[in-house]
């Protein structure tokens, strides 16, 4: 039976591309709290709003056959059980550079412990990247070349977010580099000259 608003329109289109948003791959279980986190917003949900969206998982045996029941029917888990079962993350952790999910790893007292099996969902999402004129930075690259040279240190921000825009061999090679304030500032000119030759000084 369709459903449809006051004026007698029907939602099946709109039903149809809103029960394929959220999909069981979508979704982590986060055990500390037993809810789960639907990856493209990072929010948490519980389980019942998981089970409302995503169907029952068919089991199965190693030898990728279906389990069955006494009654010969095939045996389902609900998405949320299944969820803990196999896509369990112990921690939340915001942490631009590293993947979503840090594995064999966990947080304590500002550190990294190592552990097997376990995993740490990164709240961080990189920026979008969004194709333009380089030429078009010279205002925002002067802005935070003079900034960093008045200021070096309070303008740190300015160096990770010049230096975040390098390849990666020399952003971690940079932004390593920088924890000092002296090497802050070499690194900082260092990627202001090559996005925009010529904007600094001689």
């Amino acid at each position: 039976m369709q459903r449809g608003v006051d004026d007698g329109t029907e939602l099946s289109d709109w039903d149809s591309e809103s029960a394929q948003s959220a999909r069981l791959e979508d979704f982590f279980a986060y055990m500390p709290q037993h809810r789960y986190i639907f990856a493209p917003t990072r929010e948490l949900w519980p389980a019942s709003s998981v089970n409302a969206r995503v169907s029952p998982i068919p089991l199965q045996h190693t030898d990728g056959s279906p389990k069955l029941n006494a009654k010969g029917e095939v045996v389902f888990m609900p998405a949320s059980a299944w969820l803990d079962r196999f896509r369990p993350v112990e921690q939340l952790t915001w942490y631009p550079g590293e993947p979503m999910l840090m594995r064999d790893r966990l947080i304590a007292e500002g550190g990294f412990i190592m552990r097997a099996g376990s995993a740490i969902f990164n709240l961080y999402r990189p920026p979008a990247v969004v194709e333009g004129d380089p030429g078009a930075a010279g205002p925002w690259l002067d802005h935070i070349a003079k900034s960093i040279l008045i200021m070096p240190i309070i303008s740190s921000a300015g160096w990770h977010i010049v230096c975040r825009n390098q390849p990666r061999r020399s952003t971690m090679h940079c932004c390593s580099a920088a924890r000092q304030a002296s090497a802050r500032i070499h690194c900082l000119l260092q990627s202001l000259a090559q996005l925009a030759p010529g904007i600094l000084p001689k």
